[in-house]
């Protein structure tokens, strides 16, 4: 018995139920596999079809092909990595205890997107943070070997940036980047650092007495210029009040009769 052959409905049913399953999966295939970059995100896309095996992008938005590529995203949000109490030892090799934190993010440069997306990819934020405080304890022993307990002491602010640009170059294999360094407080075991600090202490104190006693003195000396003002002021009226008051009277005088006309008045004797 010959098998009959499905009519044209049961063919075009079929095409249709088979073209809507196709566009059912290519949408599903766009909407879970499109993914967007936000602003505070770099997104890492990796696998077949990528030249380099790799693409690091900051922002806009890319077709993950299924089964072949996959894709991780890496935060730029900074993190704070503190170092409490880092044993160093210095030039004189005297030990010090430097304190203080390091703020460190993802670098948006192509190479440093390149460079953490080969080493940070799946790293979280303890372990980012783990990355930069060794990091920090290694170039703050490197820096402190080649300065003295006085330098480390007396210019905090010179030291920190000294130790950012250590940093900013040993993190860059990393692809992170030195926001901010601070620096916190700094002892001895041998006091060196507490007789700098008392030495500043007395210079502080020695300054301010000084500074006290020159403006009392300042102030001594601007009361006695306007005493001496005022009683030049004063004296200055009252000889302009002498003056006026003889020429009023030399106005009210009877006239002196034999000065004005003596001949007239011996005539009339």
């Amino acid at each position: 018995m010959v098998a009959q052959s499905p009519s044209p409905e049961v063919l075009f049913a079929m095409f249709a139920a088979i073209s809507v399953a196709f566009f059912a999966m290519a949408v599903t295939l766009f909407v879970t596999r499109f993914k967007r970059c936000p602003s505070n995100k770099l997104l890492v896309v990796f696998g077949q079809g990528i030249p380099g095996g790799m693409r690091v992008q900051h922002g806009g938005a890319r077709l993950v092909w299924p089964l072949i590529q996959d894709f991780g995203f890496l935060s730029l949000e900074p993190i704070t990595a503190p170092f409490s109490k880092e044993s160093v030892f210095t030039r004189e090799s005297i030990r010090v205890i430097v304190a203080g934190e390091v703020v460190l993010a993802v670098g948006t440069s192509p190479s440093l997107m390149q460079a953490a997306a080969e080493r940070l990819l799946g790293f979280d934020e303890p372990a980012i943070r783990r990355v930069g405080q060794d990091e920090c304890a290694a170039a703050l022993r490197e820096l402190a070997g080649q300065l003295t307990v006085e330098m480390i002491h007396r210019d905090r602010e010179r030291l920190g940036e000294e130790l950012k640009k250590m940093l900013d170059e040993r993190l860059a294999r990393y692809g992170l980047e030195v926001v901010n360094v601070r620096i916190g407080e700094i002892s001895d075991d041998g006091g060196v650092i507490a007789a700098f600090e008392q030495e500043t202490r007395e210079r502080l104190e020695s300054r301010a007495r000084e500074d006290a006693t020159l403006a009392e003195q300042r102030k001594r000396e601007e009361a006695e210029f306007l005493a001496r003002r005022a009683e030049a002021e004063a004296e200055l009226a009252a000889r302009h009040q002498r003056e006026i008051e003889e020429e009023e009277r030399r106005r009210k005088a009877p006239p002196d009769v034999l000065k004005d006309d003596p001949g007239e008045s011996l005539k009339n004797m």
